[in-house]
């Protein structure tokens, strides 16, 4: 499977500018026919104060036509508005539908996602072209116990789309690298690039790591596609020669039980 990251710089605000130029990216991607394209969180508006006026129709409209246009698989985040709340919703979209969606638990508070979204409550897990799927977003990588859950159900590659600040870039090759490698998956994260409303640069760095977390490829910090190939016989090669969440499962039950000692 052919796997591409568009990473742009996302005006705050301006959907129509980023749906824009979303579609400029798209169409470099023409003659590379990926499988998959994935686009970075909140891509269509990016970072507001209020997000009830964001036509989210009109970013799910857009998706649907890059899905078509290229016959990919097109993930990204937007606001969903439903009657329970608004949700920082991934959405998987292919041939013109959506086929598959994920709500982003893990709110991040120094952006007031927690005042302004409504969180999520399930994991999300979906096949495609041979390939168990599951999806996070930014910040939701920071949580081990969401990748590993993931893993245990069969999940091969995961998908991130993320807004990663620059001021922690370190981190982010930290984190998705051990997600990747501890869990033995393939990791997509997508990130951001360019300065935002909190005025705070993003990172860029978009990357896919293999499932020895090694990086296959990664971004600089401007606008740019990435592209990558995830080979499943590799997964099945990783997880037969260390066999981590086979003994993770034998020993699962160990991990409640705590002995303190007082010296």
């Amino acid at each position: 499977m052919i796997v591409a990251g568009i990473q742009m710089e996302v005006k705050d605000g301006d959907i129509a500018h980023n749906i824009s130029k979303a579609y400029k990216f798209v169409r470099m991607l023409y003659s590379a026919m990926p499988d998959m394209i994935v686009l970075p969180e909140l891509w269509c508006c990016g970072y507001l104060d209020d997000y009830s006026n964001v036509n989210y129709k009109i970013a799910f409209k857009a998706m649907s036509r890059f899905s078509i246009l290229t016959k990919s698989l097109v993930i990204g985040s937007v606001p969903w508005h439903i009657e329970e709340g608004t949700y920082n919703r991934a959405l998987a979209v292919y041939e013109g539908q959506i086929v598959a969606y994920y709500d982003k638990i893990h709110l991040f508070k120094p952006f007031n996602e927690d005042k302004l979204f409504t969180p999520g409550s399930s994991l999300s897990i979906f096949k495609y072209k041979g390939v168990i799927i599951g999806f996070s977003i930014c910040y939701d990588l920071r949580f081990p116990e969401l990748v590993r859950k993931y893993a245990l159900n069969g999940v091969e590659l995961i998908v991130s789309p993320a807004a990663w600040g620059k001021p922690r870039l370190h981190q982010w090759r930290t984190v998705t690298g051990s997600e990747a490698s501890v869990n033995q998956v393939y990791l997509v994260a997508v990130n951001r690039t360019g300065r935002g409303v909190f005025q705070e640069s993003f990172a860029g760095h978009s990357l896919i790591i293999n499932p020895w977390g090694d990086i296959v490829v990664e971004a600089g910090e401007q606008e740019g596609v990435i592209l990558g190939e995830i080979d499943l016989s590799e997964i099945q090669s990783v997880r037969k020669r260390l066999p981590v969440l086979d003994d993770y499962r034998e020993k699962k039950d160990l991990y409640s039980s705590v002995r303190f000692f007082n010296v």
